[in-house]
C-alpha cells in the first residue's frame, strides 16, 4: 500500500554533523495519497577557532515534520493539502509553518485546470540541516554561517505564492498557460567570500546570511512539452515576470 524509507548520515571533522530522516508515501492509485516525513539534524563545531566561535554558535540543531494528502474526490476533482512544521533552535519564536493547498480539476478530456496557494517559511542556513531531495550519496554540509550584522537577529523568510494553470493535450503535445503572484518578506541573502572586519573569512568554511527586505513578483508563462519517443522528451517555456524589491 505504500513505500517507506529511512536515511542517515554522519560526519566527523572540524565540524561534526549528523542527520536522520524517514518518509512514507502511499502508492497510487488510491483515493487518499499520503506523503509523510520527519527529519532531525544537528551540528557541532569542535575546532575552537575564536573567529568562528565569536560569529556563530558552535552547536545548532533543526527538526522538521510534514504531512500532505492528495484526496481524489471524483475522477475530475482532486485536492492536495498539508503543511510542513520546522523548528530551528537558533531562531526565536515558535516553529515555522509552511501550509499548501492545491485544487486540480479536469472539466473535459485532455483539459486540466489547477490552482495553488501556499506559504513557505524558510530559515537562514536551512540548507545545512534539510535532507537532500535526490537519492544519491547523502553527505551533511560542512559550513557554518552567521548574521552579516554581528548585532543582527536571524529571521526567517516568509513567501506567499498563488498560481493558476491551464493545460491542454493536442495530438500528443501538451500546451500550458500559467499565471502567478509571489510576495516575500525578509528575503534571504547568502554571501560567500565576504571580508568583514572582525568576522571569519570564507577560507574558514564560513558564510554570512542577511535579510534584504520585501520582494513582490507577478508574471505569466506559456509552455509546450511533448514525448517525441519513448526515450526522448522535450519542452519549451517562455515566462514574463514583473518584480519589485523594497
Amino acid at each position: 500500500y505504500g513505500d517507506w524509507s529511512v536515511r542517515a548520515a554522519l560526519t566527523q571533522a572540524d565540524m561534526a554533523e549528523w542527520m536522520i530522516s524517514g518518509t512514507y508515501a502511499t502508492r497510487a492509485p488510491a483515493r487518499h495519497q499520503y506523503n509523510l516525513g520527519v527529519s532531525y539534524s544537528a551540528q557541532r563545531y569542535d575546532a575552537g577557532n575564536p573567529l568562528v566561535l565569536n560569529a556563530a554558535s558552535s552547536n545548532r540543531s533543526a527538526s522538521e515534520m510534514f504531512a500532505f494528502d492528495t484526496f481524489t474526490i471524483t475522477p475530475a476533482l482532486a485536492i492536495t493539502y498539508g503543511s510542513r512544521l520546522a523548528r530551528y533552535d537558533y531562531l526565536d519564536g515558535p516553529g515555522l509553518m509552511s501550509p499548501r493547498l492545491e485544487v486540480a480539476v479536469t472539466p473535459a478530456e485532455h483539459l486540466r485546470v489547477s490552482a495553488l496557494l501556499s506559504e513557505r517559511a524558510q530559515a537562514p542556513g536551512a540548507e545545512e540541516f534539510l535532507p537532500p531531495f535526490d537519492e544519491g550519496v547523502w553527505l551533511p554540509p560542512q559550513r557554518l554561517f552567521s548574521p552579516l550584522d554581528p548585532e543582527g537577529q536571524l529571521r526567517a523568510e516568509r513567501t506567499t505564492h498563488a498560481a493558476v494553470q491551464v493545460e491542454r493535450d493536442v495530438a500528443g503535445v501538451t500546451f500550458a498557460l500559467r499565471a502567478f503572484h509571489q510576495h516575500s518578506d525578509d528575503q534571504l541573502v547568502t554571501l560567500f567570500g565576504a571580508n568583514v572586519p572582525g568576522q571569519p573569512m570564507s577560507t574558514l568554511g564560513h558564510y554570512f546570511v542577511a535579510n534584504a527586505g520585501t520582494s513582490v513578483a507577478t508574471g505569466c508563462a506559456a509552455s509546450v512539452r511533448a514525448a517525441l519517443s519513448t526515450w526522448l522528451h522535450g519542452s519549451v517555456e517562455y515566462s514574463l515576470t514583473d518584480g519589485q524589491i523594497t
